[in-house]
């Protein structure tokens, strides 16, 4: 009898192992979105599209639950590319939003345009954006035209904590996997990446 228990005990205990691994080995997905002013989508090479962007916000802005982040462009350099995302290209009140993986980003600071490397998605399994629009049109029924105003929104995985330990420069507080401070006026800047800890 005590042979069967103790059969039963290590079969849960390693169901439960099983169970918790899965867990741990999937990665949180969240959406970073980049505004931005003027855009236009033009044809590329190797079939990919070049989206610039006009007068962009030089931030990722993250929402999670009541809270936004603003994590600087600069941090893309810590971005695992492609990407998948949704760009919602808007013209006299309407929204045109097209599904996409994004190669690549870049800015030009002294002209404040953003650069897209981008490629038409043609199947999207996931969730987080399709919510953003009820229908998305291909991307390449759109070359040659211009539109006021463009919401970039990327599927970003969060980064995975590191076994070292996290620390944070003078000011800035540990929230989660970055780096933060408040702003004020409700606003918080934040920053990917470790920092060392002396």
């Amino acid at each position: 009898m005590n042979r069967y228990r103790t059969c039963g005990l290590l079969t849960v205990i390693l169901l439960f192992s099983l169970t918790g691994f899965c867990i741990a080995d999937e990665t949180p997905i969240f959406l970073a979105q980049i505004q931005g002013g003027e855009s236009t989508v033009a044809g590329g090479t190797d079939e990919m599209m070049v989206i610039s962007i006009e007068n962009y916000a030089p931030y990722f802005n993250i929402t999670e639950g009541n809270a936004t982040y603003s994590v600087p462009l600069e941090q893309r350099t810590t971005i695992s590319w492609p990407l998948h995302a949704a760009i919602l290209f808007t013209n006299d009140e309407k929204d045109t939003a097209s599904l996409v993986t994004v190669a690549n980003l870049s800015v030009s600071e002294e002209e404040n345009i953003l650069t897209l490397q981008v490629a038409p998605l043609p199947f999207y399994e996931g969730e987080l954006l399709t919510t953003l629009a009820e229908e998305f049109v291909e991307l390449d029924t759109m070359q040659g035209e211009t539109f006021r105003n463009t919401r970039v929104y990327l599927e970003m995985e969060k980064p995975k904590a590191e076994n070292e330990p996290y620390c944070c420069p003078e000011g800035y507080y540990l929230e989660n996997y970055r780096c933060c401070r408040d702003e004020g006026q409700g606003n918080v800047l934040c920053y990917w990446g470790s920092f060392s800890c002396t």
